[in-house]
């Protein structure tokens, strides 16, 4: 009788669990980012995109549980931003072959982890656009790759000087 109980006490802090992580994520507040259109549209690591009809939702989750949030036109203009700075591309050969720690001085922190296993900082662009970057055991880079946020498709992949 006791395990019996347990699993149902189990179950329905599970079931609770869902529903206020649901209820979060759906919870919706006029015209802000938090549209109950958004559906999700690809997942990478720390990094979540979200779309509806007319913009894109990117959302970060940092392992502190603080969410980093920017949210784009359909025409690349950037709506609103949580948390985040977003990087101003420039010429992304300069990036390669150069430590890691000298990018995070020119331009800050990596706004994401996408790796699944392993690092792969990341940088969301004010052209909605997302900057993966590929280390070496050395944390050099040796390759970036610039995926489309509104197309989810990879646009390029950089990787000799």
């Amino acid at each position: 009788m006791q395990n019996s109980m347990k699993r149902v006490l189990v179950f329905l802090i599970i079931a609770f669990q869902g529903i206020i992580s649901v209820s979060c994520i759906a919870t919706k507040t006029g015209n802000s980012m938090y549209d109950l259109d958004y559906k999700l549209s690809l997942h990478l690591g720390q990094l979540s995109v979200y779309e509806s009809s007319n913009r894109r939702l990117v959302r970060i989750n940092k392992n502190n549980g603080i969410i980093n949030e920017a949210e784009f036109s359909l025409d690349r203009q950037c709506i609103s931003t949580k948390g985040i700075t977003l990087l101003i591309p420039d010429d992304l050969q300069n990036y390669l072959d150069v430590k890691l720690a000298d990018i995070v001085d020119m331009v800050g922190s990596p706004h994401a982890d996408t790796g699944s296993g392993f690092y792969i900082p990341t940088y969301v662009c004010e052209n909605a656009k997302l900057l993966m970057l590929m280390l070496n055991t050395e944390e050099t880079v040796i390759g970036i790759t610039v995926q489309d946020l509104l197309t989810n498709q990879i646009e390029r992949i950089i990787s000799e000087k």
